[in-house]
């Protein structure tokens, strides 16, 4: 019994070691998430960007029309984003998000396209856009989350 106790103890060790290493590595690639977005804005220096970083609790973000683009990383937390306005422009929203959520609330009357973890977005959100709306295209990565695009 000793024996099978110790071998017990070791596999949960090993499990805890584990589990904190895949959210060491996470940790990681939000950091570098973080990072490259903030390259992309530093290319775009012409235009009005907006970086918004989450964790570990939860946000609620509103985005100003005259926006060109967004960046937001969520890590183990929520992050609940709308505009404040219809965009004055296409903009762009770049999300990533680790052990999360994202919900993207979309303004009446804009169109959203792009997609999130290689998939095209659901088209019925466009339903009831006219042809010449604004664009907001949505690019957006997910770890362990869940991000979710609504009317």
């Amino acid at each position: 019994m000793g024996k099978e106790s110790s071998g017990m103890k070791k596999a949960v060790l090993f499990l805890l070691s584990a589990a904190g290493l895949g959210l060491a590595a996470e940790a990681a690639g939000m950091a570098y998430f973080g990072k490259k977005n903030m390259d992309k804005a530093k290319e775009r220096k012409e235009q009005n960007n907006n970086i918004i970083c989450s964790g570990m609790g939860k946000s609620d973000n509103e985005i100003k029309p005259d926006t060109s683009a967004t960046y937001i990383a969520c890590m183990a937390g929520v992050a609940n984003v709308s505009w404040e306005g219809i965009p004055e422009k296409d903009s762009l929203l770049d999300l990533s998000c680790v052990l999360g959520k994202i919900t993207v609330t979309l303004p009446a009357g804009v169109k959203a396209e792009g997609e999130i973890n290689g998939k095209p977005l659901d088209e019925s959100l466009n339903a009831e856009c006219e042809e010449d709306a604004r664009v907001i295209n949505i690019v957006g990565m997910s770890k362990l989350g869940d991000i979710k695009v609504v009317r």
